[in-house]
């Protein structure tokens, strides 16, 4: 029984990556060989030499069994032991290959194989974390040859083990959590120099955009990194190694990624009497953003030079009256992203004044208990009137059944409905239909009442 005649121990770096137990690993080479023959295969090794399992060749078969030392370093524990057999095929269906009494595999053998003298022929079968591995000691790897003979050259082994670390890394930190928004640059992630190990290190950044399963980032091996512009949330961490097998993996950080505010749209224009209050302005509901959004209404005079309007923080607002024409838009920001500034409406003052005569016939309960002003509701087909539209009216109790009109328009259509609504008090009081009632003044109307606002006796 022939010792192993040398060994060579490969430090490899594979870094398993699949759980957060993550230990360095190493491999460590060496073979058993089997010796005499009267040819030579598998030159390239041992010298071509061999042993068979049946006939002439098989005096230093030995039941296909050699043993070997166990070449890992103390302290460490065996995770994979693979077998690699160098043979020719005399007869031969497949070969199991047992380790300690275990076994590691069984191969079939090629098509073709065969037993002339300069063949060779290789198989390989693995075995994950050896339960009768001899830690320090001489084990035994066996080949058995199923369904006729063989002859073997060598087996060359490759046990992976898993290394102990002595000195753990240490200050393995990065920087902290950003907030972006969409397709805007991160910046560097920085991360500390690591302490322990031997004081040598590597790095390797991992992402995730799940903060569950982990990858490798490509390229980024160094202790800080700046990320490619994020368009999602994405999560990074650092691994940092140092021999003799320690690694350590940071916590991690976030890149909160907002998109840009928007949806934010506010509407009509509106056209109202002068010093009347316009109907409520309304707005969307937005989007984007971090979802906390805080509202801000500005007004205008020219819709260029806007001025903040004080106590204007909700999703819609309500003006009070308006004296001339004025315009108005909503302002949002919600997070990191840039501030959103709606489109912005106009409401236009009245400036026309008309004069109407009510037929009384018509509607005679319309009349009764007037104020001096009235709030009414106007119903009417035309492109100048829009139905049920809020207009202003006054009258003049000395000034008989005149009707005082503020509208945008002079293109008057001869049907109109009235309906009261309040009086000046502010109560409310029943509803009453005039229809088809009114006529556009006769030019005398118009000059008696500018003559009677001339000397003071109408009020508007």
């Amino acid at each position: 029984m022939k010792k192993i005649t040398s060994f060579l121990l490969l430090f490899l770096a594979l870094w398993i990556t699949n759980n957060s137990n993550l230990k360095a690993q190493a491999v460590v080479n060496t073979s058993v060989f089997w010796t005499t023959g009267w040819c030579t295969i598998c030159n390239n090794i041992n010298s071509g030499q061999y042993a068979c399992a049946q006939g002439s060749g098989s005096p230093m078969w030995n039941n296909g069994q050699r043993t070997f030392t166990d070449p890992v370093p103390a302290g460490n524990q065996v995770t994979q032991v693979c077998a690699t057999v160098n043979y020719v095929c005399c007869g031969l269906t497949s070969m199991t290959v047992v380790l300690n009494g275990v076994t590691v595999g069984t191969f079939n053998v090629p098509t073709g194989c065969n037993c002339s003298c300069g063949n060779c022929y290789t198989g390989t079968v693995c075995i994950t974390n050896p339960p009768t591995y001899n830690y320090g000691g001489n084990n035994t790897i066996q080949v058995v040859n199923n369904g006729g003979n063989t002859c073997v050259n060598s087996v060359q082994l490759a046990i992976t083990y898993q290394q102990a670390c002595n000195n753990a890394i240490t200050n393995n930190n990065i920087s902290s959590n950003q907030t972006i928004c969409s397709n805007n640059l991160a910046a560097m992630l920085s991360g500390s120099l690591p302490g322990g190990g031997n004081g040598t290190y590597a790095y390797q950044w991992l992402s995730s955009t799940n903060n569950s399963t982990w990858s490798n980032v490509t390229n980024a091996t160094s202790q800080n990194y700046t990320p490619p512009t994020p368009t999602s949330t994405v999560y990074f961490r650092r691994r940092v190694f140092s021999q003799p097998g320690c690694i350590d993996t940071s916590a991690f950080i976030g890149l909160y990624i907002q998109n840009p505010i928007g949806t934010n749209t506010i509407g009509a224009n509106q056209t109202i009497c002068n010093s009347g209050v316009p109907a409520q302005f309304t707005g969307t509901t937005p989007t984007g953003g971090n979802g906390n959004f805080q509202y801000s209404w500005e007004s205008s005079s020219n819709a260029i030079t806007w001025n903040p309007i004080t106590g204007s923080n909700s999703l819609n607002y309500q003006s009070g009256p308006i004296s001339s024409t004025t315009y108005f838009r909503r302002i949002i920001t919600a997070g990191v992203c840039a501030a959103s500034t709606s489109n912005s409406i106009a409401q236009t003052c009245a400036s026309f004044l008309f004069i109407f005569r009510c037929w009384f016939q018509s509607c005679i309960n319309l009349f009764a208990g007037w104020a001096d002003w009235i709030l009414f509701r106007i119903s009417r087909r035309g492109p100048f009137l829009s139905a049920q539209s809020l207009y202003c009216f006054s009258r003049d109790s000395r000034f008989g059944d005149l009707l005082f009109l503020h509208i945008r328009s002079e293109a008057i259509m001869p049907t109109i409905i009235f309906e009261k609504l309040f009086v000046l008090s502010g109560q409310q009081i029943g509803v009453t239909v005039c229809s088809d009632f009114l006529k556009e003044a006769h030019e005398e109307d118009k000059n008696t009442y500018e003559s009677r606002k001339s000397t003071g006796r109408i009020h508007k």
